[in-house]
């Protein structure tokens, strides 16, 4: 129970700290209560479906922003696209050893 207090927390104060700074440059005002609750039902809905907890995505999040993203759209799109690169992809993927995925992690953005 205490991990999971802890998941939740960590999540919420992530998505919080996202939120906030997005709408700090764009202007815009966040309902905390409507993002919590969101949040909230996605995490309950994932705990009954064997899915993993969910947050705001810090690197997402800014990346749509400096993009000139004006919607939810945006992340529905990504979301779409990954799904169609993983399940044409997917094969390729699996022969790729995983230390040439590790080493990934450690390139300097472009």
């Amino acid at each position: 129970m205490g991990v999971a207090v802890a998941v939740m927390v960590l999540s919420l104060v992530e998505s919080n700290a996202v939120a906030r700074s997005v709408a700090n440059r764009s202007g815009q005002r966040i309902d905390t209560n409507a993002e919590f609750a969101g949040q909230g039902i996605a995490n309950l809905v994932a705990a009954f479906r064997g899915g993993f907890p969910t947050s705001g995505s810090p690197s997402r999040s800014a990346l749509d922003y400096e993009q000139g993203s004006r919607s939810r759209l945006s992340s529905a799109l990504t979301g779409v696209v990954m799904l169609v690169v993983l399940v044409l992809l997917g094969p390729v993927v699996d022969l790729t050893p995983v230390p040439v995925l590790a080493g990934l992690l450690f390139l300097p953005p472009a």
